[in-house]
């Protein structure tokens, strides 16, 4: 029985220095300074009527384009080019014609 009256003095003296400790914070309305420096000064804001209409973003990059590989396009015989079948910057696909070739050396050779 004296083990459970020490074990409740411990736990009221551990309470009584709590209740202690928290009555020492004081509060914030204790000081006047404290409350001054606490205050929050208002930030001027514009207001303005809501209303519908177009965004526009517009976003400027600077950028360099380069190559990642060159390649140089020569025919395998020596000719006119008869016709072009493709604009510049044109998308092509593979195996598609671009020019022909004028036939009459290749026809000359036996």
């Amino acid at each position: 029985m004296a083990l459970n009256l020490r074990h409740s003095l411990v736990w009221a003296f551990a309470g009584v220095l709590g209740v202690a400790a928290l009555a020492a914070c004081g509060s914030a309305e204790a000081s006047p300074d404290a409350a001054a420096s606490r205050a929050v000064r208002a930030a001027p804001v514009r207001v303005a009527a809501a209303s519908i209409g177009e965004i526009s973003v517009t976003t400027a990059y600077v950028a360099t384009v380069q190559a990642q590989d060159l390649i140089n396009v020569v025919p395998l015989a020596t000719g006119r080019i008869e016709q072009i079948s493709v604009d510049i910057r044109s998308e092509i696909a593979i195996g598609q014609v671009i020019a022909n070739s004028s036939h009459g050396i290749l026809d000359a050779q036996p």
